[in-house]
């Protein structure tokens, strides 16, 4: 199963729904569409409390490049694809999530569609790509901070 999602934003994010839809899939698709209105064949909602249960079951993720639902789909250990919206396009206010999705992209956590014709081939390529574990350091991170609190503490 495919679940092609585009977050909460307000921006229509239509090019992601579009670029699926020339795509011959024979596997299940499911969209969260959010706040973009896209009349589909697909099986789809705005939002659902079924929404973690389709990520969890996906076999892929294609997406915007919101951190969120990247952080989600990867620490599930789910392959991602990434459409980033764009500033041109008038679906975000900037192009952040082309610089975030730059950056997963060079260590291999995901891939990134600018197109149409590069998202068919990034999917029928799937099997081959290599795509790296991401492992949370939230644990270190943790550690690290609640030692720096406890040296605050102790200077006080």
């Amino acid at each position: 199963m495919i679940l092609v999602t585009c977050g909460t934003q307000k921006q229509q994010f239509t090019r992601l729904f579009e670029y699926v839809e020339q795509l011959n899939i024979d596997d299940e698709i499911i969209y969260q569409l959010g706040e973009t209105k896209f009349n589909t064949k697909y099986k789809h909602y705005n939002y659902s409390d079924k929404f973690k249960e389709d990520l969890l079951r996906a076999d892929l993720i294609i997406t915007h490049g919101g951190v969120g639902t990247i952080m989600e789909a990867l620490l599930n250990n789910k392959k991602v694809i990434v459409v980033p919206r764009l500033k041109k396009y008038h679906e975000h206010v900037d192009d952040h999530q082309l610089e975030i999705t730059k950056k997963l992209a060079i260590k291999k956590y995901l891939y990134v569609a600018n197109s149409a014709s590069e998202l068919e081939t990034l999917i029928n390529h799937l099997d081959n790509l290599e795509f790296t574990k991401y492992i949370s350091n939230n644990k270190n991170f943790n550690k690290r901070l609640n030692e720096i609190i406890k040296k605050l503490k102790n200077d006080f």
